[in-house]
């Protein structure tokens, strides 16, 4: 399976997760995806991957089929938050437009790369699964990311599409839409911020990394083998409410 940011934060914890059920991952990364494949606990591989750079990404699904004869799943992981979080009061007249571009680039076009490489392989071998990973802000926004809000809301829109091409290959492409979770770059808001966000969900209480990898897991495995084209949401209930 490939995991792209795969070398920290929800992507490190969706390999190590898989790693820890005795698949072979192939952690992508801009950075230092080795460490954190070697650190695993089954035979995995770091590549260091720009996902915004078709070339990159085709070499990173040539490498993981060459290694392990096949891919099974693609983890679309790899965004840009954490530099966002410091600059989350500005307002949308603020935001250069070469930020704007970079985060739809590598948000919504990586994914599109990411699945135009892999999902040959998955098509050619008659199986596989590819997990989007969105974001529960996309139903309500929020100030300071109209960028990362439009970024993550085009991805349920590129799973259903895609499902939608593949799934007679059997090959199924869902996507996830976390809440608010105590992640590593989530933790440089102010405890304030996650109180109120947690006040608006249905199970008042702030969800983990933990918890998003569980639906990631579910959707990738074969307990959902008769789902694509969805999106599921660990968000405490803050979608729906």
């Amino acid at each position: 399976m490939i995991v792209t940011g795969g070398s920290n934060g929800i992507g490190e914890r969706t390999a190590r997760r898989f790693a820890s059920e005795g698949a072979n991952v192939v952690v992508a990364d801009v950075e230092d995806p080795a460490a954190t494949a070697a650190d695993l606990a089954t035979e995995s591989i770091g590549v260091e991957t720009d996902v915004t750079d078709p070339d990159d990404v085709a070499a990173l699904a040539e490498r993981t089929n060459e290694e392990f004869g096949s891919i099974d799943v693609l983890v679309n992981n790899a965004a840009i938050y954490a530099p966002l979080v410091p600059e989350r009061d500005r307002s949308y007249d603020e935001i250069p437009v070469d930020e704007w571009r970079e985060v739809l680039d590598v948000n919504t076009t990586g994914v599109f790369i990411c699945c135009q490489q892999v999902l040959p392989y998955m098509t050619d071998q008659g199986h596989g699964s590819v997990v989007n990973i969105s974001s529960a802000v996309i139903y309500g926004g929020i100030t300071g990311y109209p960028h990362y809000v439009t970024s993550k809301g085009a991805l349920p829109a590129m799973t259903r599409a895609l499902a939608t091409e593949v799934g007679e290959d059997d090959v199924r492409v869902n996507a996830v839409a976390p809440g608010l979770v105590t992640s590593a770059a989530s933790q440089q808001l102010d405890e304030e911020y996650f109180d109120t966000v947690a006040d608006h969900q249905a199970l008042p209480e702030n969800g983990t990394p933990e918890d998003v990898v569980d639906a990631v897991e579910f959707l990738a495995g074969e307990k959902a083998s008769f789902i694509t084209g969805s999106t599921l949401h660990p968000d405490g209930g803050l979608s729906f409410r």
